[in-house]
């Protein structure tokens, strides 16, 4: 009786290296890309549901023409940075804070809609200005 020999005459890997021989389902992921995700995700349906929200169904006078220019979570204190600016110069800076500090709950159940979360962040808001830069931090819940 004749046995099967292999006739590969070199190893398929020259140089085994760790995880050689592992399938990739079972590699760990970095929790730390993936919290960055979440994070860059939450900021992103945030966003979405507060630029849709302001831009059609407000009907408060000072927050006509506000836009949504960025927001940002801050993981260390569970909220939301929410910059907005005016492409209109006549609008007051400290009025549109005023009239988001008013209107934060009704903001914060339409960001509450948008998200898929358990919990919903507090909100902070930023005014920018014209869009132009310089950030002005005038209220901080």
């Amino acid at each position: 009786m004749k046995t099967h020999q292999s006739k590969r005459s070199q190893p398929l890997c020259a140089v085994w290296r760790e995880g050689d021989g592992l399938a990739p389902r079972f590699e760990q992921r970095d929790p730390v890309k993936q919290l960055v995700r979440k994070d860059q995700q939450l900021s992103k349906q945030a966003h979405r549901a507060l630029s849709s929200f302001l831009e059609g169904e407000c009907k408060h006078p000072d927050l006509l023409g506000i836009e949504v220019v960025a927001v940002q979570y801050e993981p260390a204190k569970q909220r939301l940075c929410v910059s907005v600016g005016s492409a209109n110069n006549q609008a007051n800076g400290e009025a549109v804070l005023a009239a988001l500090k008013h209107s934060q709950t009704v903001l914060r159940s339409v960001v509450a809609a948008g998200l898929h979360r358990k919990k919903v962040p507090v909100l902070s808001f930023y005014y920018v200005g014209d869009n132009t830069g310089g950030e002005s931090c005038l209220f901080k819940p």
